[in-house]
């Protein structure tokens, strides 16, 4: 899903959390950047590497893909770099991606990777006041769900 809020992203994982009876949510800042730490391996993450992982600015003709139309990374995920930013949750409410996406030029996706919402990204939705479910101009925006896990 993309073109998303972050505001829709969590209602979504609050209706899945219901429908299913298991716990759905955003991943939080710091939870993102360790798993995108591990994705990534060890060293510096390479243009090569990027462009195997990542669709971006330079290999994506402007549009989002399927998902897994590159390699997999360390931890076998695939998109977490690139494709589609992934909305974060921050302590402090901030709107914050993560991973970058087909957007950006090849060296700005991956763990370092952070874009906080602006007001571009919703320039065009005729709504006044503006949707809260919707970006009108964010097709690199989606999410990633985390599951907490069941207690037992």
């Amino acid at each position: 899903m993309i073109s998303v809020t972050r505001s829709a992203a969590e209602s979504f994982c609050a209706w899945l959390s219901l429908k299913t009876g298991k716990t759905y949510r955003l991943p939080t800042d710091a939870e993102w950047a360790r798993v995108a730490s591990a994705a990534a391996g060890s060293g510096v993450m390479s243009q090569d590497r990027r462009d195997a992982l990542a669709w971006h600015r330079g290999n994506a003709s402007a549009r989002t893909h399927p998902v897994a139309g590159r390699t997999a990374d360390a931890l076998g995920l695939f998109d977490l770099f690139g494709n589609a930013a992934e909305w974060v949750t921050m302590s402090d409410g901030t709107l914050v991606t993560r991973g970058g996406s087909f957007r950006d030029p090849v060296d700005h996706v991956g763990p370092a990777a952070r874009a906080v919402q602006d007001e571009s990204w919703n320039e065009r939705d005729p709504q006044l006041p503006k949707s809260r479910w919707w970006l009108s101009d964010g097709p690199f925006v989606g999410f990633r769900l985390v599951m907490k896990p069941a207690t037992g």
